[in-house]
């Protein structure tokens, strides 16, 4: 039981039921879900193109608004602070990162290129990289 809902999670996170596919199959947004639960991504709120891709975040892969304003021009919107959510993206960039050891990097540079994260955050962003990178080594069996 602990399994399937584990998988299902995993599948409602990256959109997909292919949880097992080559990273390189999912589609940046999937891809950028994943990291976003793991290392809390901060957006650039000021620009179109974030504000639809957020919005598709929340759409399709388990983000949540929070609020929207009366102008619907925006919206805030995080993922929570949910174990199950945080073991299932744990899960997904684990078998990720045995395809590719630098998907978190390759992805993270992938994202910082189109603008959508705001890079005043830059610093903070490398920090949680780091910490991140740093439980993997200090772990590196398969996520419980």
């Amino acid at each position: 039981m602990h399994t399937e809902v584990m998988e299902l999670a995993r599948a409602k996170l990256v959109a997909s039921r292919a949880i097992d596919s080559s990273y390189d199959t999912f589609p940046r947004v999937a891809r950028m879900a994943v990291l976003d639960v793991q290392l809390s991504l901060d957006y650039e709120p000021r620009r179109e193109k974030v504000q639809i891709e957020e919005a598709g975040l929340v759409e399709s892969h388990m983000r949540i608004a929070y609020s929207i304003p009366n102008d619907r021009e925006y919206l805030r919107s995080g993922y929570p602070s949910e174990p199950l959510l945080a073991e299932a993206a744990a899960r997904q960039l684990w078998k990720w990162r045995t395809q590719d050891p630098f998907v978190v990097v390759n992805t993270l540079t992938t994202i910082l290129d189109t603008g959508l994260l705001d890079r005043g955050e830059l610093g903070e962003l490398m920090q949680s990289t780091t910490v991140l990178k740093c439980s993997y080594r200090g772990s590196p069996r398969k996520p419980l």
